[in-house]
């Protein structure tokens, strides 16, 4: 097995728990990208995210931390049914580890 396909099946594994909510690295990934600077990821977030479930909302809550060392505020912005919308700050790897 090459270690591209082994990367791949570490992205699958569960890297935490979080009461019910189990969550692989590639669902945090994707979690985090919804709100990461684009620019540079370890910068301070300020983003609007989207979420249609609870468990989006978590994941995030998990995500930023994981990859930051920061904990995030989310402030609701609007629902319109089908997704709620927040504003997600967070203070950012740099600022989380000193740097």
């Amino acid at each position: 097995m090459d270690i591209a396909t082994k990367l791949a099946e570490a992205k699958n594994e569960v890297v935490v728990t979080l009461g019910e909510y189990r969550f692989t690295q590639s669902e945090l990934e994707e979690a985090f990208n919804k709100v990461a600077p684009k620019d540079n990821w370890k910068m301070p977030v300020d983003a609007t995210a989207e979420f249609s479930s609870v468990r989006e909302r978590i994941a995030l809550h998990v995500a930023v931390p994981f990859f930051t060392g920061s904990v995030p505020t989310l402030e609701f912005v609007t629902d319109n049914g089908e997704f709620s919308t927040y504003k997600v700050k967070a203070a950012g790897y740099y600022e989380a580890i000193g740097a």
